[in-house]
């Protein structure tokens, strides 16, 4: 199958009552494509490969079929890399983009009772269930819907099989996203099954039901949700997934070690060759259980029984499958983890290796990912802003007041990083931007409100007791000694450990 990355589904019509069938059935036949690229990158994974398929003509019965799942370490590596620590919301910084105080002077806790929701709603799992979906097919959904009475959470979120969601933007410049459909399966009251299809506009609701190829609107209502609930996420431009660029390589690897196992399998089970001498069944069987055989030539002719190898030389064929392994790491951005022979520093393997090359790649998909994410935290403030059990604080929070936060490698150089907190607080960066920028924490804006009393004593334990030297508005670190911010540093690394204790 060719893999050209999914593609987008495009109308220039304005969606109406009307027409939405017609732009509903134009959809699905570019949807039902991608549907079955996305299919075959998920078989593939699940090691339904080209080589599971292959048959041969000489010695048929010597037949292995090895599957390197290569595909699932590139997708198993790119989501523990980037999702391996909870993506987490952290303040945006002093921004005057409107009229209001800014969200450092009005300090009403908004992006840690945010974060404290998701939690509750278990976004870090459902964020591994979406980059690996991300990472086998190029492309993810995200839904999220308010949430009946009662519930502690004013949202709930899901992750969809991407087979069964899509999105239908303008066909423009702009290439906005004009409708959501959502595919479901009901049963009618014959027991047949047929396909409904929830279309939801930014103020419209549509149910469309499919029986017998034939459509029709069950329901057109109008929605209170403000935005369309599907929130779609691409792995890169391509819309392609993470090893669909280097999937011929994983089939060359495939063939490679199965015939490499083949051929020594034919070592083994070599052909004996009788030449001028005959044996019955009996004498061959006694051959196989003794391993000794007496024979008789014909007069005037030698005798001679031997195997008939077909030995295959290996060297060449790993050399070249190394090569080939290597080539499709460096395309998919996946560091070698090969022992060094030693003789590096830990920064020169860090480079050799690939790792700076998967950190860039990395950085690169964050950007990416960061659009459809403040999408999503635009759709959840919406649905709490019209929630009664919504806490106030997320009420008043404003996106543009709202920056993603993604960490990696907490633990990785502890000292160095500890050294640039302690540097950046010494310089007199304000402690939410250190906390956020050290990369020690998962939750850079949780630890900086549940250490702001104790930095705040500890400026305070040097005679600066005006309220505006409070680390809530504009602080003079500087003044504060190198011990007492060593003090700080030891709280904060305390609290680290104590957290990676708990994990």
């Amino acid at each position: 199958m060719e893999l050209h990355g999914r593609r987008e589904i495009f109308t220039t019509a304005e969606i109406s009552a009307n027409n939405i069938i017609s732009i509903l059935q134009g959809a699905l036949n570019i949807h039902q494509k991608n549907v079955a690229e996305i299919t075959y990158l998920h078989d593939y994974i699940e090691n339904d490969t080209p080589i599971s398929k292959r048959t041969k003509t000489v010695r048929p019965e010597i037949n292995n079929k090895i599957e390197e799942n290569h595909a699932l370490e590139i997708t198993n590596f790119k989501v523990g890399f980037v999702f391996g620590e909870p993506v987490q919301y952290i303040v945006r910084g002093n921004c005057e983009i409107d009229s209001t105080d800014s969200v450092y002077e009005n300090e009403n806790g908004g992006v840690a009772a945010l974060n404290e929701l998701m939690r509750l709603d278990g976004k870090s799992v459902k964020d591994i269930e979406l980059a690996e979906w991300l990472n086998e097919c190029g492309i993810a959904y995200r839904l999220v819907f308010p949430t009946e009475k009662g519930n502690d959470v004013p949202f709930e979120t899901y992750i969809p099989d991407p087979r069964d969601v899509f999105v239908i933007k303008r066909r423009n410049y702009t290439k906005k996203k004009i409708m959501g459909v959502i595919i479901t399966c009901e049963v009618d009251e014959h027991d047949i099954e047929y396909n409904v299809y929830n279309c939801y506009t930014d103020d419209m609701f549509y149910k469309i039901s499919c029986k017998n190829n034939e459509f029709k609107i069950d329901q057109a209502t109008e929605h209170m949700l403000g935005c369309i609930p599907v929130i779609e996420y691409i792995n890169d431009p391509h819309r392609t997934g993470s090893y669909e660029n280097v999937i011929s390589l994983c089939d060359a690897l495939n063939t490679i070690t199965s015939n490499c196992v083949d051929g020594l399998e034919q070592d083994i089970q070599s052909f004996t060759w009788f030449n001028n001498c005959e044996i019955t069944q009996e004498t061959y069987d006694q051959l196989k259980r003794l391993g000794i055989i007496m024979t008789k030539s014909t007069p005037g002719m030698q005798a001679g029984i031997k195997n008939i190898k077909t030995e295959l030389d290996q060297t060449p064929c790993l050399a070249l499958k190394e090569d080939m392994y290597q080539t499709m790491l460096r395309i998919a951005c996946v560091p070698d983890r090969r022992a060094s022979a030693g003789g590096n520093t830990g920064q020169a393997l860090i480079i050799g290796e690939g790792w700076i090359m998967a950190e860039s790649a990395a950085r690169s998909f964050e950007r990416i990912f960061t659009p459809s994410e403040i999408e999503f935290v635009k759709a959840v403030l919406n649905i709490c802003n019209n929630k009664i059990n919504a806490p106030e604080a997320v009420k008043n929070l404003k996106v543009h007041e709202v920056e993603i936060k993604f960490t990696r490698n907490k633990t990785d150089n502890m000292l160095v990083k500890t050294e640039g907190l302690l540097n950046m607080l010494k310089a007199g960066i304000h402690p939410r931007i250190a906390i956020s920028n050290c990369g020690l924490f998962s939750d850079p804006e949780q630890v900086y409100r549940d250490s702001v009393e104790t930095l705040n004593k500890m400026l305070y334990s040097q005679g600066n007791e005006s309220e505006e030297n409070s680390f809530g508005d504009t602080t003079d670190i500087s003044d504060i000694s190198d011990e007492e911010l060593t003090k700080i540093i030891e709280m904060l690394t305390n609290e680290l450990n104590s957290d990676a204790n708990k994990q």
